[in-house]
């Protein structure tokens, strides 16, 4: 009888064993699903440079902006998240308040790891999308695209995760 009950106990413990291991193994596969980020940029976290390649003043075809900024939480923007890193190259000469295009590569830095995004930017405010090209950390198998809402005060970032 006794060998029974030590058998039960056995069964019990390989099933909680289990059990934890296989939440996590779907814990871990949430977490590197990465349910969407939702982030924001506040224009006055930003600090930037500006490369002007023939310093004629006028944003042209190779010149580009570097750039860091803090990440906050799109439901809290007193609360940061990470850092934002992009460079710019302009792609079609930029006219403040006209028109222009820049080619922008962005690294993400969350807490659980690293997000790129690239793609084409219009000058000024508005919607894009970029692409998710990889990442680092949670993010290591990561695809999808980033919608990217600018506004003369803030850059609003929505990454959608693809399957």
């Amino acid at each position: 009888m006794q060998r029974s009950g030590f058998r039960v106990r056995a069964a019990i413990s390989a099933t909680v064993v289990l059990t934890l291991l296989a939440a996590g193994v779907i814990g871990g596969a949430i977490a590197t699903a990465q349910g969407d980020i939702h982030v924001v940029v506040r224009s006055d976290s930003v600090t930037q440079r500006f490369v002007d390649l023939d310093d004629d003043g006028v944003r042209e075809l190779g010149d580009r902006v570097e750039f860091r900024a803090k990440l906050f939480d799109a439901t809290a923007t007193d609360e940061q998240v990470g850092w934002a890193f992009g460079t710019c190259l302009v792609e079609r000469r930029i006219t403040p308040g006209v028109s222009g295009l820049w080619r922008c590569t962005y690294l993400l830095k969350l807490a659980e790891g690293t997000i790129t995004l690239d793609g084409l930017d219009p000058a000024g405010p508005g919607v894009y999308e970029l692409g998710v090209t990889g990442g680092t950390g949670a993010y290591s198998a990561t695809n999808g695209e980033g919608t990217f809402t600018d506004t003369n005060t803030s850059t609003d970032m929505q990454i959608t995760f693809g399957p």
